[in-house]
């Protein structure tokens, strides 16, 4: 039929069995998505197996609840992940999933980083570039496992930009009196551990999840990690530590 603009952005009107057939109209943000739902439609229907596309009337939190089920169980902090997806569609005021779009979420985004209602301070851009990350990768995730027909409604809108923080580090005095002040620590633990994270830029708790068999040849081996990636890190004389 026709694709033309209208008042909430371009409409793709689409018999896809042809004349006399069901007609489609569906409303889209741009012309490209217009006319890629135009294509999609007639390339379905010239298969044999074309079928009226239904609305979706998922609320957020049942997205939610079907991304945790799907994919988000299998994910490290997954359960964590599912709490903050669950906070930020009940801020959003659990809206349908289609109508979600870029401008609510930016809408949503400056009143978060005026003032949160909870706490009555802004919120830090950091907290809310992870409120985008999270809800855009479940909205992606939806439409790989084909869950989820739309497009995802942050595609494109870009997070946040924020100033790299300052590098910290220690000078060595200070690592020398810290070592002095661990070695009269009640727990013979906390030196070592302290050591090795020194050595090898490990995480605390990397380091105090070691066990004695990854210490060999000169090297710390990690695994389980918080990027789920395995390495090895160099560091002289492991063979003297002793990690329990």
């Amino acid at each position: 039929m026709a694709i033309k603009q209208v008042r909430k952005g371009w409409q793709a009107d689409v018999q896809p069995e042809g004349r006399g057939g069901k007609r489609v109209r569906r409303t889209f943000k741009t012309k490209r998505e217009a006319e890629k739902f135009e294509v999609e439609q007639k390339a379905v229907a010239n298969q044999g197996n074309w079928q009226a596309p239904t609305r979706d009337n998922r609320r957020l939190l049942e997205l939610v609840d079907d991304w945790y089920e799907l994919y988000g169980h299998t994910l490290k902090d997954g359960a964590r992940r599912k709490v903050n997806l669950e906070r930020t569609c009940e801020r959003l005021g659990n809206p349908r999933g289609m109508n979600v779009t870029g401008e609510a979420w930016l809408r949503y985004r400056n009143d978060r980083l005026q003032q949160d209602s909870n706490i009555g301070k802004p919120v830090n851009p950091n907290t809310v570039n992870h409120e985008h990350a999270y809800l855009s990768a479940m909205f992606g995730t939806l439409i790989k496992l084909r869950n989820w027909k739309q497009d995802n409604p942050l595609r494109g809108i870009p997070k946040i930009k924020l100033d790299e923080p300052e590098l910290i580090y220690l000078e060595l005095e200070e690592i020398d009196r810290l070592l002095s002040e661990l070695a009269q620590s009640r727990n013979p633990d906390v030196l070592v551990i302290a050591k090795i994270c020194l050595s090898t830029g490990a995480r605390w708790g990397e380091a105090q999840g070691l066990i004695a068999h990854r210490l060999r040849n000169d090297q710390v081996h990690y695994v389980k990690t918080k990027n789920s990636k395995a390495r090895a890190v160099p560091i002289g004389g492991c063979s003297k530590l002793c990690v329990s």
